[in-house]
């Protein structure tokens, strides 16, 4: 089961961006985030994953190079109707992440927490 995750940084957490897409096509996700990284349909639930990776500098330990690269995954669960009714994300560099407030929430309107069942 999927479930919601939340994580907070600055004045907008990724939890309420991600919030403020609910209920939003794929289509204008798409627009704002560019294409998603891939689909698939598991157990009869279409998810889309956007990955995201970025150098950081780590201290060097042992044989270990001091850059790595940290990664994060969004995930949207998308309906019949190509709508958003769910995510979740996952990663060490969530909170830096280039997801972005759906437009017609930047005016600061009320976005609710959505659950993946």
């Amino acid at each position: 089961m999927l479930g919601i995750l939340l994580a907070g940084c600055g004045s907008t957490s990724l939890g309420s961006r991600m919030d403020s897409w609910e209920g939003s096509t794929l289509t204008a996700v798409a627009a704002a985030w560019g294409p998603p990284d891939r689909c698939e349909t598991v157990l009869g639930r279409r998810l889309c994953h956007w990955l995201e990776t970025s150098p950081a500098y780590m201290p060097a330990s042992g044989n270990q190079p001091p850059f790595a690269r940290v990664l994060c995954v969004r995930t949207l669960e998308i309906d019949a109707r190509d709508r958003v009714i769910g995510w979740r994300w996952r990663g060490d560099n969530c909170a830096d992440t280039k997801a972005t407030v759906a437009p017609r929430m930047q005016s600061g309107g009320p976005a609710t927490s959505v659950a993946m069942r």
